[in-house]
This record gives structure tokens, sequence and C-alpha cells, in this order.
């Protein structure tokens, strides 16, 4: 992508919907979204190259890495986000395509 990011979750800094949660002591960032009804903060449900990824941390980055990374959809509220696409986790959807990216 054009912003070089270091980590999966510089690729989502700045996008509506979704909170970055700074890692302790080093640690890796987390990916949040609010959840639904305004009940505070959740891990959203990654999916990645179409299929549903456990991510129970939040951490992108132990699954996929930003080189990795071809496209991201991010869908923040379940109105909005396609059906294969959903979950039942009150949280909104992050889908990850990963392989080589077009020039």
């Amino acid at each position: 992508t054009k912003r070089n990011p270091i980590f999966t979750a510089d690729l989502l800094r700045g996008t509506p919907g979704v909170t970055i949660q700074p890692g302790a002591a080093g640690g890796r960032d987390r990916v949040l979204m609010r959840g639904a009804a305004g009940g505070g903060s959740c891990i959203p449900a990654l999916f990645v190259n179409g299929m549903l990824t456990p991510t129970p941390d939040g951490i992108l980055e132990n699954i996929v890495t930003a080189n990795d990374v071809r496209a991201v959809e991010v869908y923040s509220r379940m109105s909005s986000t396609p059906p294969e696409y959903q979950s039942r986790n009150g949280c909104g959807s992050i889908v990850i395509w990963t392989g080589a990216r077009r020039r």
C-alpha cells in the first residue's frame, strides 16, 4: 500500500470505526471496533481470503503480516456487512486479502 505499514494494524490507523490499542511493553497493537448498541470496544471478526480466522486477542500481526496484505475491507456495522462476512460477535468485520500486489 502507499502507507508503507510496518505492522498489519498500521493499515487500519485512521479508519472510521476502528481503534488501535497500543501494545503494552513493546507488544503488538490490538485492533478494536465499537460494539453494537454502543457496548464499548470489541474485537472484530477477521476473515483472511474469505475464511473466518479466530483472533481472540485482536492482534492481526499474529495472523498475517503487513507485507502479505494485498487488500483490506472494513465493515464497522452489521448493516453494511455482506452476509458472507457477518459473525454473531456483535462487532464488525475485517476482511484481509493476501497475495502479490498488482502494480
